[in-house]
C-alpha cells in the first residue's frame, strides 16, 4: 500500500469520525457505543475534534484536564474524556482568556 493511500484512508477515517460526532453532537446519530467511549485519539485527532490547536490538547495533557496515555509528542487521548466536564470547562476557560486578549488588543489598536 502507497502511502498516499495510507495518509487517505486516515483522513477518510478521521473525516468519517467527526462526522458521525457532530451529527449525535445534533441528536441526529445514536450515542455512542461504549467502544467509541474509549477510542484513542491522536492529539491531531483530538483537536481536529475538540476544534483546537495540538498545542491546546498537549497544554491539557500537561495541566492534568486530559490523561496522557503513552509517551512524548505520541501520547494519545480518550475520545470519552475529550468531552468530560473537565475538558468543556477548560475550553470554555480558554475561550474566555481569548476573549478577553482580543478585547485588550482592540482598546489598544484605538487609542492609536
Amino acid at each position: 500500500m502507497s502511502a498516499s493511500s495510507e495518509h487517505g484512508g486516515e483522513l477518510e477515517a478521521l473525516v468519517r469520525r467527526m462526522v458521525l460526532s457532530t451529527l449525535r453532537e445534533l441528536g441526529i446519530a445514536a450515542a455512542p457505543a461504549s467502544a467509541d467511549e474509549d477510542e484513542l485519539l491522536s492529539q491531531a485527532e483530538a483537536a481536529a475534534l475538540a476544534r483546537c490547536s495540538v498545542s491546546t490538547i498537549r497544554e491539557w495533557q500537561r495541566r492534568g484536564i486530559l490523561k496522557r496515555y503513552g509517551q512524548g509528542r505520541a501520547s494519545l487521548v480518550k475520545r470519552s474524556e475529550l468531552f468530560a466536564p473537565k475538558a468543556q470547562a477548560a475550553r470554555a476557560s480558554d475561550k474566555a482568556e481569548l476573549d478577553a486578549k482580543a478585547e485588550a488588543i482592540l482598546k489598544g489598536g484605538r487609542r492609536g
